[in-house]
């Protein structure tokens, strides 16, 4: 007797939906801002939305499913929703550190050849199109 396979209950870009429907008060992500002084908390529901707004700024700029999106940054909350984001458009994540040397991080990004690059650079760009899906979409 074969056992059924729930194919896409638990498929990775659907997991912030998931948990932001079964338990949307539970924290989700916690971020230290300013330092050690500052905590910031997301539950899940926040941090959903906040990926769906990433993902759609980022399918703004033309990332679908197989494209790459790299990204050049600190730990930082646009670095896990970009990650969670990537993961709901099928777009495939290539972390690169931002200590890499001009060199070095040319040389990854030639033979990744992402869509999109997120670095130091268009941070603010990304941050301001998030901006927009959100007040497109309020959730």
């Amino acid at each position: 007797m074969e056992a059924p396979i729930a194919t896409g209950s638990l498929v990775m870009g659907a997991l912030p939906t998931r948990h932001a429907r079964y338990r949307p008060q539970h924290t989700a992500v916690v971020i230290t801002a300013g330092g050690a002084e500052r905590e910031d908390r997301l539950t899940w529901s926040e941090f959903d939305a906040h990926v769906n707004r990433c993902a759609n700024a980022l399918a703004s700029l033309g990332v679908a499913k197989g494209d790459r999106v790299a990204t050049v940054l600190p730990n930082s909350l646009l670095l896990i929703t970009t990650y969670w984001a990537c993961a709901k458009l099928g777009a495939v994540i290539v972390p690169l550190s931002p200590l890499l040397n001009a060199n070095g991080l040319a040389a990854l990004v030639a033979d990744a050849l992402p869509r999109v690059v997120i670095g130091p650079e268009n941070v603010r760009a990304i941050e301001a199109l998030i901006a927009e899906a959100s007040a497109r979409d309020p959730e």
